[in-house]
């Protein structure tokens, strides 16, 4: 992969964690929702497609897309109502 694709994907990344940080999107959708790419080959990020845990979990500091070069999976806020009392997987 192209370096200078993966640096746009990490800013976004960035950019998008700031958006989903914004406080009253956290009023109202307090949590978020890992998404995997369909094409992506990890297994692991399929296994995570869906999850869905409160923002201020701490699994997100490590696990926030991208999660290597190859990645392109993402994450989306979502109301408390999609939380079905899922826990972080351990690594």
């Amino acid at each position: 992969m192209n370096n200078d694709v993966y640096a746009q994907r990490k800013k976004y990344s960035k950019d998008r964690l700031k958006q989903l940080k914004d406080p009253d999107l956290i009023k109202s959708r307090p949590y978020w929702k890992y998404i995997s790419n369909v094409t992506m080959i990890e297994p692991c990020h399929k296994q995570w497609d869906g999850l869905v845990l409160q923002h201020d979990d701490p699994w997100w500091k490590k696990h926030f897309p991208p999660n290597g070069s190859e990645c392109r999976c993402r994450v989306t806020a979502v109301r408390a109502k999609e939380y079905t009392g899922q826990t972080a997987p351990s690594d």
